[in-house]
C-alpha cells in the first residue's frame, strides 16, 4: 500500500487499483488452494483471476497457473484415479476462469461487440507503441531493450532495502515446504515477465504493478529466513533492511501524494482561457491537453498531436494563434527510446 506506484494510481479513475486488489486476491487464493489442497479454495482461486484478467486483460497470463494448479492440486479422494482428477480439475479451473470474467465484464457476451473493440484496442495500442519508438517501431531488439530499462526504472521506486529483501527471499523458494507454491511464485511471474519484455505493445508503471504481489511476497520470505538464520547479525541486518524498505516505500508514497494536493495544469488553463481568450482566436491543442479547453460557446481546438511533429507552419495554415502544450509529454517517437535525445 506505500508503493509509489499504488498511491499514485489509487487517484486515477481507471482499472488498475482493481486490477491490483483482484491479482492479489487470487494469489492469495491460489496459495490457501495449493496449502490446503482444497477443491472449494481452487474454484474461488480460479474465480478470482478469471474476475482479475476481466479488469486487465494482460492477467489472462493468470489462466496457465490455474490450470497447472488443478493438474497438480491432488486433493484427498483423488489417489484411486489421478490422471482422471487432474484432466477434471484443470477442466474445473478453466469453467470457473472464464466464469469470473463473464461475471466481471458480462459485454462479452456480446461476441461480435467484444471482437471488435478487441481488435480496434490492440491495433490502437500496438499502433501507439510503434509511434512512441519513432524509427525504430519495426526494431524488436529496440522494443526489449526499452521494456528491460523500463523494468529496472520502476524497480528503483521500491527502494533498496525491499529489493534486496526480496532477492534474499529467492533461495527460500527451493525450499521443500515452498515448492508447491510454484504456479504462483514461479510460473506467474516468469509468464508475465516474459509478456512484458518480448509481448507487451508498450510498459508503464500500471503494468509494473503486477510484480508488485510477487516482490512483497518475496521480500517478506527474506526478512523470514534471514530472521530464523541464527547468525547473530543477521536479525539486526533484517531489521535494519525492514526499515529501509518501508521507509522508502513510504517516503516515495507521500511524494507521489503529495502531488494531488496541487491544482492540476489543465484547470489552471481552463480558468485562465476562460476569463481571457476572445471568440474566434484559434488554438491548438496537444494530445492530452484537450480538457484543458473551455469548450462552452467556442470551436473545438486544432488537433496538435505534438507540434515538434507537425510544425508551427502546419499548424498556423489551419488557424491556430495559440497553442497548448503537454509539457510533461517530451517524445512520442521525437526522441531516441534509450538516451532520450531528439
Amino acid at each position: 500500500g506505500l508503493a509509489q506506484y499504488t498511491v499514485e494510481h489509487s487517484h486515477y479513475g481507471e482499472t488498475d487499483m482493481a486490477m491490483l486488489l483482484a491479482l492479489a486476491l487470487a494469489l492469495w487464493l491460489m496459495a490457501a488452494a495449493a496449502d490446503g489442497r482444497r477443491r472449494g479454495l481452487f474454484v474461488l482461486a480460479a474465480l478470482a483471476a478469471g474476475a482479475a484478467a476481466a479488469t486487465k486483460f494482460t492477467l489472462w497470463l493468470l489462466l496457465p497457473p490455474i490450470m497447472a494448479l488443478g493438474l497438480t492440486l491432488k486433493p484427498a479422494g483423488s489417489e484411486r484415479h489421478p490422471l482422471r482428477s487432474a484432466a477434471g480439475w484443470a477442466l474445473a479451473g478453466l469453467a470457473a476462469f472464464l466464469a469470473g470474467f463473464v461475471l466481471m465484464m458480462p459485454e462479452v457476451l456480446d461476441g461480435r461487440w467484444f471482437l471488435d473493440a478487441l481488435a480496434y484496442e490492440r491495433a490502437r495500442v500496438f499502433g501507439e507503441g510503434s509511434l512512441n519508438l519513432g524509427p525504430f517501431g519495426a526494431d524488436p531488439g529496440m522494443r526489449r531493450s526499452l521494456h528491460t530499462w523500463d523494468l529496472l526504472r520502476h524497480a528503483r521506486t521500491l527502494g533498496a532495502g525491499w529489493l534486496l529483501l526480496a532477492a534474499l527471499g529467492l533461495p527460500d523458494l527451493a525450499r521443500r515446504e515452498r515448492r508447491r507454491f510454484w504456479t504462483l511464485t514461479l510460473l506467474f511471474p516468469f509468464l508475465f515477465l516474459y509478456y512484458w519484455i518480448y509481448r507487451a505493445p508498450w510498459v508503464r508503471s500500471q503494468e509494473f504493478m503486477v510484480f508488485l504481489p510477487g516482490l512483497a511476497l518475496l521480500a517478506g520470505l527474506g526478512a523470514a529466513a534471514g530472521w530464523r538464520s541464527g547468525r547473530l547479525a543477521m536479525r539486526p541486518a533484517v531489521l535494519v533492511l525492514a526499515a529501509a524498505a518501508l521507509g522508502g516505500s513510504a517516503i516515495n508514497g507521500c511524494r507521489a501524494a503529495s502531488l494531488f494536493a496541487w491544482t492540476d495544469t489543465r484547470v489552471l488553463a481552463r480558468r485562465w482561457l476562460q476569463n481571457r481568450l476572445t471568440a474566434g482566436r484559434g488554438v491548438a491543442a496537444e494530445s492530452y491537453v484537450e480538457s484543458a479547453w473551455p469548450g462552452v460557446a467556442r470551436e473545438p481546438p486544432i488537433a496538435a498531436d505534438k507540434v515538434e511533429r507537425l510544425g508551427l507552419p502546419a499548424l498556423s495554415g489551419q488557424g491556430a494563434e495559440y497553442l497548448l502544450r503537454a509539457a510533461s509529454i517530451t517524445g512520442r517517437g521525437l526522441r531516441h527510446p534509450l538516451t532520450q535525445a531528439l
